[in-house]
C-alpha cells in the first residue's frame, strides 16, 4: 500500500551545542503524547507488533548494558498494547549496538 517508515535512530551534533541539545531532545521526548493513532492530539501509537515491540526493547537493554546514558524513556508505556517510551541515549559510540 506504499507506507514508508522512515525512523531516524541517530544524530551527530556538534561539540559546542551538544549538552543543549541533548537536554532539549530528551525534555521533548518526555513531552511526546503516546495514545491512540486515531486520536488527532496523538503524536506516537504503538509498536506494529509483539516482535517489533519486543526487538526495541532489546535494543534499549543492550544501550544501557553497554554504557550509553539513557536520558529519556527506555520502558514499555502503559499495561496494554505495544507502547515503547519515546526513548533518547547520549554518549553513543560507534561501536555500540544501538
Amino acid at each position: 500500500m506504499g507506507q514508508c517508515c522512515c525512523a531516524g535512530s541517530r544524530l551527530f551534533v556538534e561539540e559546542k551545542v551538544y549538552d543543549e541539545f541533548v537536554s532539549k531532545c530528551a525534555d521533548r521526548a518526555k513531552r511526546r503524547l503516546l495514545g491512540d493513532p486515531f486520536d488527532p492530539a496523538t503524536i506516537q501509537g504503538p509498536q506494529v507488533d509483539r516482535e517489533q515491540f519486543d526487538k526495541i526493547l532489546n535494543y534499549i537493554e543492550k544501550g544501557k548494558e553497554q554504557g550509553a546514558e539513557l536520558l529519556a524513556g527506555g520502558g514499555r508505556y502503559g499495561d496494554r498494547g505495544y507502547f515503547v517510551e519515546p526513548t533518547v541515549f547520549a554518549g553513543v559510540k560507534d561501536d555500540m549496538v544501538i
